[in-house]
């Protein structure tokens, strides 16, 4: 995915391999899409999940490695522009 190779997360993945930060136990990833771009997604189950969250995961894989649990919570962003399953 294309996350992974931002100069930002390159850097920081190299900050969190040095040891700097002590061990990582705890991560989060807090998206605020508004995934109104795509209209043509509108009819998709779990708009955000489906389409964005591809590239949240992988680059916590990159920095972190596989993780042992995930747990996700979605709403409906009120600036999105159509209705869509995500709430």
């Amino acid at each position: 995915q294309n996350m992974r190779y931002d100069q930002s997360m390159r850097v920081l993945k190299q900050i969190i391999d040095s040891g700097a930060l002590g061990e990582i136990v705890f991560a989060v990833i807090d998206m605020h899409a508004i995934p109104h771009w795509q209209t043509f997604l509108a009819g998709y189950d779990r708009l955000t999940l489906a389409n964005m969250s591809v590239h949240h995961l992988d680059v916590l894989r990159f920095l972190f490695g596989d993780p042992d649990e995930i747990t996700t919570l979605t709403r409906k962003d009120p600036r999105t522009k159509f209705d869509h399953s995500d709430g």
